[in-house]
């Protein structure tokens, strides 16, 4: 790995998490059932977003994982599959053509890649004394030593010849490892359309009432009704013939103004802090929904988007703690737009945008 990043350019299209740093606003938001995430995430903020990545030779990293062979070979393999499923939406062809590289892998690298697995089956047909496949193996084994040559002999200057030996051994069944998990990789892009159909889905977008929280306005109205000794055929008549609670949703209105509002129309005769424990009691969880939120979570961004008022949504934000799970919340007092109206799901689909076109 650092035979390799010393000969990179200052300016790089990838990113490793080991040994990087990034700003909390220049962070892209990626799958997370992706292996090679930082080096998606580095396509994605160079190619997609505009943005420069600057590599800094100087910096001296000491990686502490340590690994075994078996943990290695899944690594490997695990890395070049994200890679080869997304290699040709990041425009991973084109870069091998024009810079003879994609991400980190050189041209010699993928060359290696290219050859390992032909120069294994070669080499076993050879073993059955197939003239062609002798010749044929010896030029793939030649082929390979001569594009990593520079790689092996830099090694031995500084390992000796016995290490050197084992590291043939283990770049081959390396670029094998990295030849299968390449293929592999071209073949669940291949069937992506149908085996991941939910992949180009990045946001979900929820409603409160009736779909996370159950909510039935004729319990505020028993308890006004119950709390003011007014009656509740009264109060549902004023809600619906002045639409103050639609215009309470809208943002019209501050609590204290709906309050005393309700409270002088209706001649309630009860303290603020009465209504509100009277208002705001109509909701029930709906579970079902509510506990499929923290795995969603784990895949999509949330956002929620409510016709609310302050005083339900003071309620909610205080009682409910799963509402923390979403990232962005559209509440329409605050918006002052209601659905179904056109305004409100264009600033929906605002807040969605993860990268400028």
């Amino acid at each position: 790995m650092n035979y390799r990043f010393k000969k990179m350019p200052e300016e790089i299209d990838f990113w490793f998490t080991s040994f990087s740093a990034i700003r909390r606003d220049a962070f892209v938001p990626f799958e997370d059932d992706i292996k090679p995430k930082d080096t998606i995430a580095g396509q994605i903020l160079v190619k997609k977003m505009g943005r420069k990545i600057f590599f800094d030779k100087e910096l001296e990293v000491v990686h502490l994982k340590k690994h075994t062979f078996s943990s290695i070979i899944k690594n490997d393999f695990s890395v070049t599959f994200g890679w080869a499923t997304y290699f040709w939406k990041i425009g991973g062809a084109e870069d091998v053509i024009r810079r003879g590289r994609f991400a980190h892998s050189t041209l010699d690298q993928i060359l290696s890649v290219v050859i390992a697995p032909a120069m294994f089956i070669a080499v076993i047909a050879a073993a059955a004394r197939a003239p062609f496949c002798i010749i044929l193996s010896l030029s793939l084994v030649l082929a390979f030593l001569s594009l990593n040559a520079d790689f092996f002999l830099t090694l031995r200057r500084k390992t000796g010849t016995l290490f050197i030996v084992q590291a043939v051994a283990f770049t081959f069944l390396d670029c094998l490892t990295y030849a299968a998990g390449v293929g592999c990789g071209f073949i669940n892009s291949l069937f992506q359309g149908k085996a991941r159909k939910f992949d180009s889905i990045k946001v979900i977008a929820f409603d409160l009432g009736n779909v996370l929280l159950l909510f039935n306005p004729w319990r505020a109205v028993f308890n006004l009704a119950k709390a003011s000794n007014r009656s509740s055929l009264i109060i549902a008549a004023y809600f619906r013939a002045t639409g103050n609670w639609n215009k309470f949703d809208e943002g019209a209105y501050s609590k204290s103004q709906f309050y005393r509002l309700v409270n002088n129309d209706l001649r309630l005769n009860i303290s603020q802090d009465a209504f509100e424990r009277a208002f705001e009691d109509i909701f029930l969880e709906n579970r079902e929904i509510i506990d499929m939120l923290p795995e969603l979570k784990k895949r999509f961004r949330l956002i929620l988007i409510s016709d609310i008022n302050p005083i339900h949504a003071d309620y909610c934000m205080r009682k409910y703690r799963f509402l923390e799970l979403f990232e962005e919340k559209i509440l329409s007092y605050q918006v002052k737009l209601r659905k179904p109206s056109r305004e409100i799901f264009q600033l929906l689909v605002q807040k969605t945008v993860t990268c400028p076109t």
